[in-house]
């Protein structure tokens, strides 16, 4: 079983936190099949399980890398099914 260490990318500014795939973890996942994101307005708590992910190479659940409310999450990713997600493509975005 993979395990990744760091699979996000953090961006922040003054308001919130803008969460990404790290590129290690999109090239050791392959293809990802499945991702299920949280709904906006969930209260979220570093080291929490929040995104159930199905890729050809791994299965699981991702943990939160901060706190936050969530107040945006990437529609165009959720649900997503066997398309490829780069580093640039954001997750989540969390208030502070």
């Amino acid at each position: 079983m993979i395990k990744f260490e760091k699979p996000w990318v953090v961006e922040e500014n003054d308001e919130e936190f803008i969460l990404k795939f790290s590129p290690l973890l999109l090239k050791e996942l392959g293809t990802i099949t499945f991702l299920d994101l949280p709904n906006r307005g969930a209260l979220l708590t570093d080291g929490m399980p929040c995104i159930s992910l199905e890729a050809t190479n791994w299965l699981g659940t991702c943990k939160m890398p901060v706190s936050g409310k969530v107040v945006d999450v990437n529609d165009q990713i959720a649900g997503l099914n066997s398309q490829k997600l780069t580093s640039q493509d954001w997750i989540l975005k969390l208030k502070k």
